[in-house]
């Protein structure tokens, strides 16, 4: 690896930092992380977007940096019709402002992105739902929740409190 010196007495190439101990772009400044057993979520019996009780909390150290989301979910579906599914979504809040869904947990039409269709009235169905989004909050004097909703669909229900099912979800604020 080469070292660099730079005019300002900064020297690049030692163990990834500058010599004053500032990160170069690139890395990774932070990292939080929220496992929730099943038994505190909530579970989805509505077509109305509901909180599911999963969320990470970051406060960035740079203005531009980038976070990174990601999302792990194990869901169990039952009940309801043919046209019986799910959709999950991440919501961003920067300090006491209101939530937005993230752009890049939308697909092309503006919808949530995962559904899960279940072909056969009141058949039982389990999967894992995951995201990752690469989000610019902007901020670094503010904390920026990230919470995850879900919606139901045709009567059926998405469980998330089974006792043995975890979720989690990661934040990585990346220097720019």
């Amino acid at each position: 690896m080469a070292i660099t010196i730079h005019p300002n007495g900064k020297i690049d190439g030692i163990n990834n930092t500058n010599f004053d101990g500032s990160l170069s772009a690139g890395h990774v400044v932070q990292t939080v992380n929220q496992k929730v057993a099943g038994g505190s979520m909530t579970n989805i019996t509505s077509s109305s977007v509901t909180y599911t009780g999963l969320f990470c909390e970051i406060t960035p150290r740079f203005a531009n940096s980038k976070i990174l989301v990601m999302v792990n979910l194990t869901i169990y579906m039952s009940g309801g019709g043919m046209d019986t599914g799910g959709c999950f979504t991440i919501q961003r809040k920067i300090g006491s402002g209101s939530y937005s869904v993230l752009e890049g947990s939308r697909n092309a039409t503006g919808h949530q992105q995962f559904y899960i269709f279940n072909s056969n009235s009141g058949s039982e169905l389990s999967s894992t739902f995951t995201d990752t989004v690469f989000d610019s909050p902007g901020t670094n004097s503010e904390v920026v929740r990230y919470q995850i909703y879900g919606s139901a669909n045709s009567g059926g229900t998405l469980t998330l409190t089974s006792s043995t099912m975890n979720h989690y979800i990661t934040c990585m604020e990346i220097k720019q």
